[in-house]
Protein backbone atom coordinates (compact mmCIF):
# COMPACT_ATOMS: atom_id res chain seq x y z
CA UNK A 1 0.00 0.00 0.00
CA UNK A 2 2.39 2.49 0.82
CA UNK A 3 4.36 1.43 -2.62
CA UNK A 4 1.37 2.35 -4.23
CA UNK A 5 1.11 5.49 -2.60
CA UNK A 6 4.67 6.59 -2.96
CA UNK A 7 4.03 5.90 -6.57
CA UNK A 8 0.81 7.89 -6.92
CA UNK A 9 3.00 10.93 -5.13
CA UNK A 10 5.90 11.09 -7.22
CA UNK A 11 3.51 10.27 -10.54
CA UNK A 12 1.31 13.80 -9.71
CA UNK A 13 5.42 15.51 -8.96
CA UNK A 14 6.01 14.20 -12.66
CA UNK A 15 3.01 15.42 -13.94
CA UNK A 16 3.37 18.68 -12.00
CA UNK A 17 6.77 19.82 -12.59
CA UNK A 18 6.40 18.36 -16.87
CA UNK A 19 9.50 15.88 -15.99
CA UNK A 20 10.90 18.15 -19.39
CA UNK A 21 8.35 17.29 -21.38
CA UNK A 22 5.98 19.43 -22.54
CA UNK A 23 3.09 19.74 -24.63
CA UNK A 24 3.74 23.65 -24.84
CA UNK A 25 5.80 23.51 -28.00
CA UNK A 26 5.20 26.33 -30.28
CA UNK A 27 3.87 24.97 -33.71
CA UNK A 28 7.02 24.29 -36.33
CA UNK A 29 5.00 25.56 -38.60
CA UNK A 30 6.41 28.88 -38.05
CA UNK A 31 9.83 28.10 -38.87
CA UNK A 32 10.37 29.95 -42.52
CA UNK A 33 10.88 33.11 -44.00
CA UNK A 34 7.19 34.56 -44.22
CA UNK A 35 7.00 37.26 -46.51
CA UNK A 36 4.54 39.98 -46.22
CA UNK A 37 3.83 44.04 -45.29
CA UNK A 38 4.40 45.41 -42.48
CA UNK A 39 2.36 48.59 -41.56
CA UNK A 40 3.21 51.00 -38.93
CA UNK A 41 0.95 53.35 -37.18
CA UNK A 42 1.67 56.54 -35.37
CA UNK A 43 -1.65 58.08 -34.43
CA UNK A 44 -2.21 61.55 -36.51
CA UNK A 45 -0.23 60.07 -39.13
CA UNK A 46 -0.65 58.17 -42.61
CA UNK A 47 0.52 54.40 -41.37
CA UNK A 48 3.83 53.54 -43.45
CA UNK A 49 3.56 49.89 -45.23
CA UNK A 50 6.70 48.26 -46.98
CA UNK A 51 7.66 45.38 -48.00
CA UNK A 52 9.41 42.72 -45.32
CA UNK A 53 10.62 39.37 -44.58
CA UNK A 54 10.26 38.23 -41.06
CA UNK A 55 12.46 34.62 -40.96
CA UNK A 56 11.35 32.14 -37.89
CA UNK A 57 13.19 29.69 -36.19
CA UNK A 58 11.74 27.68 -33.63
CA UNK A 59 12.83 25.33 -30.78
CA UNK A 60 10.42 24.31 -28.30
CA UNK A 61 8.37 26.92 -26.60
CA UNK A 62 10.60 29.70 -28.12
CA UNK A 63 10.65 31.02 -31.72
CA UNK A 64 13.36 33.78 -32.91
CA UNK A 65 12.34 36.43 -34.90
CA UNK A 66 14.70 38.12 -37.33
CA UNK A 67 14.59 40.62 -39.67
CA UNK A 68 12.14 42.53 -37.74
CA UNK A 69 13.43 46.54 -38.59
CA UNK A 70 12.20 48.30 -41.67
CA UNK A 71 16.04 48.01 -42.36
CA UNK A 72 16.18 44.40 -42.16
CA UNK A 73 17.79 44.07 -38.96
CA UNK A 74 17.45 42.91 -35.62
CA UNK A 75 15.92 40.00 -33.55
CA UNK A 76 13.81 38.88 -30.44
CA UNK A 77 13.22 35.79 -29.14
CA UNK A 78 9.54 35.13 -27.95
CA UNK A 79 7.83 32.40 -25.95
CA UNK A 80 4.61 30.54 -26.53
CA UNK A 81 2.98 27.17 -27.79
CA UNK A 82 0.76 26.28 -30.30
CA UNK A 83 -0.44 29.03 -32.73
CA UNK A 84 0.87 32.07 -30.81
CA UNK A 85 4.17 34.07 -29.47
CA UNK A 86 4.48 36.37 -27.20
CA UNK A 87 7.16 38.96 -26.65
CA UNK A 88 8.12 42.15 -24.41
CA UNK A 89 11.21 43.41 -24.10
CA UNK A 90 12.72 46.64 -26.11
CA UNK A 91 14.68 46.53 -29.13
CA UNK A 92 15.48 49.83 -31.69
CA UNK A 93 16.16 49.69 -34.90
CA UNK A 94 18.37 51.95 -36.61
CA UNK A 95 17.23 55.07 -37.84
CA UNK A 96 14.93 55.16 -41.27
CA UNK A 97 15.70 58.40 -43.47
CA UNK A 98 12.80 60.72 -43.85
CA UNK A 99 12.50 64.26 -45.45
CA UNK A 100 12.51 66.02 -41.50
CA UNK A 101 15.57 64.08 -40.13
CA UNK A 102 14.87 60.51 -39.18
CA UNK A 103 12.43 58.07 -37.58
CA UNK A 104 13.91 55.61 -34.75
CA UNK A 105 11.59 52.53 -34.14
CA UNK A 106 11.77 51.16 -30.37
CA UNK A 107 10.11 47.66 -29.92
CA UNK A 108 8.23 46.89 -26.99
CA UNK A 109 5.44 44.51 -27.48
CA UNK A 110 4.38 41.65 -29.95
CA UNK A 111 2.31 38.73 -30.35
CA UNK A 112 2.71 36.49 -33.54
CA UNK A 113 -0.21 33.87 -34.21
CA UNK A 114 -0.32 31.53 -37.10
CA UNK A 115 -3.48 30.47 -39.44
CA UNK A 116 -5.23 27.17 -38.62
CA UNK A 117 -3.79 26.10 -41.68
CA UNK A 118 -0.76 27.72 -41.06
CA UNK A 119 -0.26 29.46 -44.28
CA UNK A 120 -0.36 32.92 -42.78
CA UNK A 121 1.83 34.86 -39.97
CA UNK A 122 0.32 37.95 -38.39
CA UNK A 123 1.91 39.83 -36.00
CA UNK A 124 0.82 42.79 -33.97
CA UNK A 125 2.93 44.79 -32.06
CA UNK A 126 3.38 48.23 -29.95
CA UNK A 127 6.06 50.83 -28.55
CA UNK A 128 7.40 53.89 -29.59
CA UNK A 129 9.07 56.48 -32.02
CA UNK A 130 11.25 58.98 -32.42
CA UNK A 131 10.27 60.97 -35.69
CA UNK A 132 11.77 64.01 -36.63
CA UNK A 133 12.57 64.60 -33.20
CA UNK A 134 9.29 63.80 -31.49
CA UNK A 135 8.64 60.89 -29.62
CA UNK A 136 5.17 59.11 -30.16
CA UNK A 137 3.26 55.34 -29.32
CA UNK A 138 3.44 53.49 -32.45
CA UNK A 139 1.33 49.99 -33.44
CA UNK A 140 2.60 47.63 -35.78
CA UNK A 141 1.63 44.99 -37.88
CA UNK A 142 2.67 42.39 -40.38
CA UNK A 143 1.01 39.79 -42.25
CA UNK A 144 3.04 37.28 -44.18
CA UNK A 145 2.51 33.93 -46.20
Amino acid sequence: MQSTLRLAVLALFVVGIGWGCSGDSVNPRFAKTWTGTATVTIPGASPLSYPSQLTITVSGDSATATNICPDGSGSVTAHGNGDTINWTGSVDCPPVALSCGSATLTYKTATLTLSNDGKTLTAQGSGTASVCGVSAPITTSFVGT
